[in-house]
């Protein structure tokens, strides 16, 4: 049994002390401004999964330019290359472009121009935000007024090229919960925190554990945030794109209104991001050219019930450890879509979350037993990220015999299962284990940091 410390005699000053509370509302604020982001659910995933924030950040910081590449170079296609601005050489009977005003419902401009000037206007008008917007499902499918489903960048591509402008960067603001001072308030609460933390090390003042917890997250936090930060935030109101104004005749199968609003466990499952194993929507292009792309994905679409959104987020741990090495290898389309950055970074994030709790390796506990258990959930948190991409080498490996195969693959889900909920064990103990120890807490935990003292006196 680790016996408490007393309270120091410089605690008798109240300039120098500080409270329980002020070290508990301390760190939940600075949580609070970790996790947060965007909705609850996702605060939730972000405080047991904060790898999962980062990966999404780092996925869509990957995708952006691409998907600005393919919607700028959609103006100016080669089948669309003009003379004079006037006229397109090809597609005629389907762009007649003829400038001309078309509002929807929602009476928001969608403009028609030339393609030479189109070209321009659009390379101007196109930002991060739009790329963001687009990853968001912010353009959204109406068909007689009645919304039908998120278009992707593959459908923005091609609306664009039928001659669509998209809407300002200031309209898409508009339309975002959280503006740059929320964001500059939650960075510089984080930075205070470490800050905080670094002064009490300098001058050699206990940490608690507390606070050793929400400084691993104040260091991913920084990370989402400048990933995120042309990001819009709470989309309500999507922007409605009627697609009568683009394509003849749309089969009825495609624009069918939702049956039922948007759950909780839909945005969830979206944010999540594991689309690659889930089942796929249609798209606008493989109605236009159906023949374009032989490859293009055209399962069911997704079911994002209850059970279907565990069912994803299982695979999104078990992906991590079923990958192909030979796809790692070889595969360029591994990392230009993202994929392979996603798993770089949730690797690399995770070492270095659990790496942080390294600092209260030493601390004073109430127990040995809280002190072992504390030991043994950091070295889960270190060993389990790197360990991943070693499993993906050496289990991925065919072995050309059918049946070992088989048995490896069964003992390979059931290893990552039981290595991701250690994982999460581990995520939950440290949590717990830094609120019950808050009522044993070091000698000099108490005392605040007297920051005169970095001040140089002549």
């Amino acid at each position: 049994m680790d016996s408490p410390s007393t309270t120091p005699p410089a605690c008798l000053d109240i300039r120098y002390c500080r409270q329980i509370s002020d070290i508990v509302i301390g760190c939940l604020t600075t949580i609070f401004a970790c996790t947060w982001i965007n909705r609850i659910a996702l605060a939730v995933v972000a405080l047991l999964l904060p790898e999962v924030s980062v990966t999404l950040a780092g996925k869509e910081m990957a995708q952006l330019e691409a998907i600005s590449a393919m919607v700028k170079n959609a103006s100016h296609r080669d089948v669309l290359v003009v003379e004079d601005g006037l006229e397109s050489t090809e597609k005629d009977t389907i762009l007649e472009l003829e400038g001309h005003l078309a509002k929807t419902e929602s009476r928001e401009p969608m403009i028609t121009l030339p393609i030479s000037a189109r070209q321009s206007i659009l390379r101007s008008k196109w930002t991060r935000a739009h790329s963001f917007f687009v990853q968001m499902g912010g353009f959204y499918l109406y068909q007689d007024g009645l919304p039908i489903r998120p278009l992707s960048a593959e459908d923005m591509a091609l609306l664009v090229w039928r001659g669509y402008m998209p809407p300002s960067a200031e309209d898409i603001e508009d339309r975002s919960k959280g503006d740059w001072l929320s964001k500059v308030v939650a960075l510089l609460q984080t930075f205070w925190f470490i800050a905080q933390c670094i002064a009490r090390g300098t001058q050699h003042l206990a940490i608690t554990q507390l606070e050793v917890v929400t400084l691993s997250y104040c260091a991913i936090n920084i990370i989402v945030y400048l990933c995120w930060w042309h990001k819009p935030l709470n989309i309500e109101r999507p922007i409605p794109v009627d697609i009568a104004l683009f394509l003849d005749s749309v089969p009825d199968d495609f624009c069918r209104p939702r049956e039922q609003p948007i759950t909780i466990w839909q945005k969830i499952a979206h944010e999540i991001a594991v689309e690659w194993h889930g089942r796929s929507e249609p798209v606008i292009g493989s109605l236009a050219f159906p023949f374009s792309n032989p490859n293009k994905d055209r399962r069911p679409p997704n079911s994002n019930s209850p059970t279907d959104l565990c069912r994803r987020a299982f695979t999104f741990f078990h992906s991590a450890w079923t990958g192909s090495w030979k796809e790692i290898r070889d595969s360029d389309a591994y990392w230009l879509t993202g994929r392979g950055i996603v798993f770089l970074i949730f690797y690399v994030v995770g070492l270095v979350f659990g790496a942080l709790h390294f600092i209260a390796w030493s601390d004073t506990f109430p127990s040995h037993t809280q002190r072992a258990l504390w030991r043994v959930c950091t070295i889960i948190l270190v060993a389990i990220p790197p360990m991943a991409p070693v499993v993906k080498i050496y289990l991925s490996t065919p072995l050309h015999i059918p049946r070992l195969e088989k048995l490896t693959k069964k003992v390979l889900v059931l290893s990552a299962g039981m290595l991701a909920l250690a994982y999460l064990f581990a995520r939950v103990a440290t949590i717990v284990i830094s609120l019950t120890t808050l009522g044993y807490l070091e000698a000099s935990a108490t005392q605040s940091v007297q920051w005169t003292a970095f001040i140089p006196h002549f």
